[in-house]
């Protein structure tokens, strides 16, 4: 069984190199498409292009761990190939749904003042005060900042615009892998009613909290990391 980590838009997989525990050394930290260096494709990205993306270059059954954007791929891939996901931690995500105003004002932003002009507002969304203020000295902080800075806009902004467009919460039900849907408690991008409807929407799911902001896996990766063997063990004994 692979257990595959999907990251959040504008990273990559290594953002997952933060997450240490050695009973997760052989997750893969998967790069997709156009992040990490990847090129973009040439057809419109979406959250379907990414899942397929996903499941062409990793086979066999899955256990999916997907954060914010990495979350959205999951549930994409585990309403749609239900047969190749043995299970799914969905961690600071949402369904989507909604009119995508806000992705779309992100879009626009990005396109109009390039990548350095959307740094600040999105290392203030993803990650407390007291971590983002260190700046640079904090490595996950330093991370997120030289990955973003060399992403290219015009995906970055294309992204957005797929992540608009999804909207899971009509088909949840007929989820029937286990999954834990995971909330940080001081996401400020994801509230905990979002987490609790999602938990709500997919049968026999649950609803784990812990301590962190929107970038969990960068800026609390122990805690995160024990989330996702408590939840590959709870799997183990179903």
């Amino acid at each position: 069984m692979t257990v595959i980590f999907l990251h959040p838009i504008g990273l990559d997989g290594a953002g997952f190199q933060f997450v240490t525990d050695p009973r997760l050394a052989d997750a893969v930290h998967y790069d997709m498409l156009w992040h990490g260096g990847r090129p973009k494709p040439s057809e419109p990205l979406s959250m379907r292009t990414f899942a397929e993306d996903v499941l062409a270059n990793n086979p066999g059954p899955l256990d999916l761990v997907g954060v914010s954007m990495g979350g959205s791929v999951a549930q994409e891939i585990l309403i749609n190939w239900p047969d190749r996901v043995r299970s799914a931690v969905i961690a600071c995500s949402t369904s989507g749904g909604g009119t995508g105003a806000v992705h779309r004002e992100r879009a626009a932003k990005t396109e109009a003042e390039g990548m350095a002009g959307m740094l600040a507002p999105t290392l203030e969304r993803w990650f407390l005060p007291e971590v983002r203020e260190q700046g640079e000295n904090h490595p996950a902080v330093a991370y997120a900042t030289k990955r973003l800075l060399s992403d290219d806009p015009a995906s970055f902004a294309a992204a957005w615009l797929a992540l608009g467009a999804a909207d899971f919460a009509p088909r949840l039900h007929e989820v029937r892998a286990p999954v834990t849907v995971l909330h940080a408690e001081s996401d400020a991008s994801v509230p905990r009613e979002r987490n609790e409807q999602l938990t709500a929407d997919i049968p026999g799911s649950r609803l784990k909290v812990i301590p962190g902001s929107h970038m969990v896996h960068l800026a609390e990766p122990e805690a995160f990391g024990a989330a996702v063997l408590d939840h590959l063990e709870w799997v183990d004994a179903r």
